[in-house]
């Protein structure tokens, strides 16, 4: 079986790096809407996914989802159909 050509994207970070909405990375805040809880502090991560989160999509939600289209559009345009494959569980 050949190897896969998968690009992981593994990132730390603090939750005031979330706090306020930066245009210039909205990957950031996309990003967000695909956590999960692994490990470490239950209650931080039960604060951010049920009260950060909402908030932050509720105040930016247009902004979001044109940053969304764009990405959604040069993704496809580099990869054609096949943009991304998720294997949620």
């Amino acid at each position: 079986m050949g190897a896969l050509p998968l690009k992981l994207n593994v990132t730390t970070k603090t939750f005031s790096d979330y706090t306020q909405f930066n245009s210039d990375n909205p990957e950031l805040i996309l990003s967000l809407l695909d956590c999960r809880y692994l490990a470490g502090d239950l209650e931080l991560f039960t604060k951010l996914r049920d009260r950060l989160i909402p908030e932050m999509m509720a105040q930016e939600s247009q902004v979001l989802v044109g940053h969304l289209a764009d990405i959604t559009r040069t993704r496809h345009a580099n990869s054609g159909t096949l943009s991304f494959i998720s294997n949620r569980t």
